[in-house]
């Protein structure tokens, strides 16, 4: 079973990984077994009758990657409502082009990644929203922890546990 973290790339190694078992399958004509696996938290899947796999990525290069994920994801959904005007109205749309994700078109990002981290660093809370994209705050251990098994560590609204305590609270010094 492969815990994909988000941007670690699990969906890459997930790939190769069906791919392997397809040819070992043919190999030993077998039926081909898949490769499980979501962005979901990690507890609720870890069992000792099963292979956990759960990749994680350098911290740094981590949150980059969240940011550019989040920061093309809006540039394209810009485009794709100047080609298509009357989806503009639709609720979701609307809110999602009232975020205000931090682009930083003129510099190539890096001012709209400064205002993305700062935005979570500076006494962060959920009430303050997260551009409805990757929280980059503790992402990797917030997964590793959540209990939730319908969604992943992004939806999960509390997390509990002795092992959460260091990693959630109210302020971003909590972390």
């Amino acid at each position: 079973h492969l815990t994909h973290i988000a941007k670690s790339g699990g969906r890459s190694v997930k790939d190769e990984l069906s791919k392997l078992m397809k040819r070992i399958a043919r190999h030993w004509g077998m039926p081909v077994l898949g490769v499980g696996g979501a962005e979901q938290c990690y507890p609720p899947f870890a069992h000792e009758s099963r292979i956990n796999v759960v990749f994680l990525r350098e911290p740094r290069s981590h949150v980059l990657s969240m940011y550019q994920h989040g920061r093309q994801s809006f540039n394209e959904f810009r485009r794709w409502i100047r080609k298509h005007p009357n989806r503009s109205k639709s609720r979701k749309a609307k809110l999602k082009l009232t975020t205000g994700y931090p682009i930083g078109d003129s510099d190539g990002g890096i001012q709209g990644l400064n205002a993305w981290v700062s935005h979570f660093a500076h006494e962060w809370h959920p009430s303050k929203g997260d551009f409805l994209a990757y929280n980059p705050l503790n992402f990797q251990s917030r997964t590793l922890t959540c209990k939730d098994t319908a969604w992943n560590a992004d939806f999960t609204k509390v997390v509990t546990g002795p092992s959460s305590s260091h990693h959630i609270g109210s302020s971003v010094l909590d972390a």
